[in-house]
């Protein structure tokens, strides 16, 4: 896969195959997933979220590569995941959320620490923020 392929925006209407009818697939959450192209995507309750460039996956898994483990075959699209993305938590809370940017932002509680690894997070990359800032931004479905 090349690496400009791996880092172009693409939105669900030029991935061939998606269709509007597509059931999310909570059996792949957490799996990394490709386009025939190589664009990649991450699966969040049932839908693919792709990552809008390189600067989104580092927020969330650090220094660390992340390979496709399957083909987005019947994987719904989800808006995705653009600059601005990234793990968070309150100062001196242990909840840690995932900030999901434009068009909507939204905190996204992720639900156990056991979820945080198994969707490959890299948890140097948590930030903290004070408590009334984290209150500030809207809540998302949990993961």
């Amino acid at each position: 896969m090349g690496q400009s392929a791996m880092l172009r925006p693409v939105s669900a209407s030029v991935v061939p195959g998606f269709t509007t009818k597509l059931s999310p697939r909570p059996e792949l959450n957490g799996r990394i997933v490709s386009t025939p192209d190589g664009d990649l995507a991450i699966v969040m309750n049932g839908i693919a979220h792709f990552f809008e460039n390189k600067h989104v996956i580092h927020a969330l898994f650090g220094d660390h590569s992340i390979k496709p483990d399957c083909p987005i075959h019947d994987v719904p699209p989800g808006p995705t995941l653009n600059d601005g993305t990234c793990l968070i938590r309150a100062k001196g809370t242990v909840d840690i959320f995932l900030v999901t940017g434009l068009p909507r932002t939204r905190r996204h509680l992720i639900s156990t620490y056991e979820n945080f690894k198994a969707y490959g997070f890299e948890m140097t990359m948590v930030q903290e923020i004070p408590w009334l800032a984290l209150q500030a931004v809207p809540v998302g479905p949990v993961i």
